[in-house]
């Protein structure tokens, strides 16, 4: 058969997929729901596309949408994701499933209830296996820093100085007044320091880290949505407190949620035991301090948290939480000066060193994971021990619980509807030559 001008043409036009009509100035229309979903979008109804926005922001963190003919209202099982070690065995567990009944009432129903999934524990449970993987990432690129001798600790004659100091790659970052700010846009001040490296104490270090496991969950493109760079400060406590950042850490101020969880009416309690209740993973990017329990400044050293086990937090939980790591500071002190021969008739050094070492061993303090700049991960008993053997003081743990993580988990949901509504994901790029970032859990 020959193949004419005109046949050519048709051919071409069957083989070819048709030309996207070119969009105009107008605002960009929500894209197609994508055909593993959408069953879940017409449990919804006709719904608006920031509702469908919503939607998929909960689909992202890993809730199921089921419609279920036999229940005549929506039926939630939000199971216990916190105590999971992975979204996926979370999942295979029947947690986070929301049963709708295919009706207009279900979806009305569904719709009410967006807002009650998005402030949920069990939702921001989802969140915080994502943020879990995130903080493995920042902690092992910061730490290999660290160990490359590229990111260092200010020194003090022989020791580490116990001053705020910050030195950070100068081409992506200006002082402005007390405190340092990115320069240009938040990624590129972070990926000059994952690159050059620079030099900062443990306070410093735990702003950069917090900054890091955004980064890193987020990827480059959203993480400058998320936290425009003028916003990116680093800074004494009492200088970033002006900063909008800052003005999620002040101590007499009602916020809704501090610690990510917690209410107002939960600040009466022991935040390690409240925590300890939703499960490890509730842990996931809180920021603290290990310091003396006199409060001095003998000893102190800021952490973020890096990962607890379930026997620890199971201890946090039954024990009196962070009550229970300061008598077992208060013990580990008794044995610690024992083995310095500091207290007569409470036996030998070597039952003072025994004594020591079991309390060092005790759930709480060895399986409870932090990062500390220039040390890297330890365990909060190692950094207790540490701390002892320079100050001769007892040790305690105090969780920041600071509002900063719940504008980070609202950032990041708008930033993910807003992406969702052009087309866009987020999530670290693909590693591969010329690419920025890591690789993270799958973004949609």
């Amino acid at each position: 058969m020959r193949f004419t001008l005109p046949r050519i043409a048709l051919l071409l036009a069957l083989l070819l997929p048709a030309a996207a009509p070119a969009r105009g100035d107008g605002p960009a229309p929500a894209p197609p729901i994508p055909a593993s979903r959408p069953l879940a979008a017409q449990l919804l109804g006709e719904a608006p596309p920031a509702e469908l926005a919503t939607l998929a922001f909960l689909e992202h963190l890993g809730w199921r949408f089921v419609a279920d003919p036999a229940v005549s209202r929506v039926a939630i099982q939000p199971g216990r994701v916190g105590e999971r070690a992975s979204l996926l065995e979370a999942q295979a567990a029947g947690d986070l499933v929301a049963r709708v009944p295919p009706t207009p009432a279900g979806a009305q129903e569904l719709r009410a209830l967006l807002p009650q999934f998005v402030d949920g524990s069990a939702t921001r449970l989802a969140w915080q296996q994502r943020v879990d993987v995130a903080v493995q990432t920042a902690v092992g690129k910061l730490h290999g820093l660290m160990k490359a001798g590229r990111y260092k600790f200010p020194q003090l004659l022989f020791w580490n100085s116990p001053f705020f100091q910050f030195h950070p790659p100068p081409e992506a970052w200006s002082e402005s007044g007390r405190n340092f700010v990115a320069s240009g846009t938040a990624s590129e001040a972070l990926e000059a320091f994952y690159t050059r490296g620079g030099l900062a104490e443990c306070y410093s270090g735990q702003w950069l880290v917090s900054y890091a496991v955004q980064y890193e969950l987020l990827g480059r493109e959203a993480f400058d949505e998320m936290l425009p760079g003028r916003e990116m400060v680093v800074g004494r406590p009492e200088d970033v407190k002006p900063t909008p950042l800052g003005q999620t850490m002040l101590g007499d101020k009602t916020y809704p949620y501090r610690a990510l969880f917690m209410k107002p009416g939960d600040l009466q309690g022991d935040a390690g035991t409240f925590l300890a209740r939703l499960g490890p993973k509730a842990f996931a990017g809180l920021t603290g301090i290990v310091r003396a329990q006199d409060k001095s400044d003998a000893a102190n050293q800021n952490f973020m948290h890096v990962s607890i086990t379930p026997r620890a937090c199971q201890d946090l939980r039954d024990k009196g939480g962070l009550g229970w790591v300061v008598e077992l500071g208060k013990r580990a002190h008794r044995a610690h000066a024992a083995t310095q021969g500091l207290f007569r008739g409470g036996g030998t050094k070597a039952r003072g060193q025994a004594q020591l070492a079991e309390i060092l061993a005790e759930p709480a303090l060895a399986e409870w994971i932090i990062y500390v700049h220039p040390f890297g991960p330890v365990s909060v008993g190692w950094m207790i021990r540490h701390e002892m053997d320079d100050a001769g003081e007892p040790m305690y743990v105090m969780l920041y619980l600071h509002a900063r993580e719940d504008l980070f988990y609202g950032r990041y949901r708008r930033v993910f509807e807003r992406r969702w509504l052009r087309g866009l994901s987020l999530g670290p790029a693909p590693a591969g030559p010329g690419a920025r970032g890591s690789s993270n859990v799958p973004a949609r």
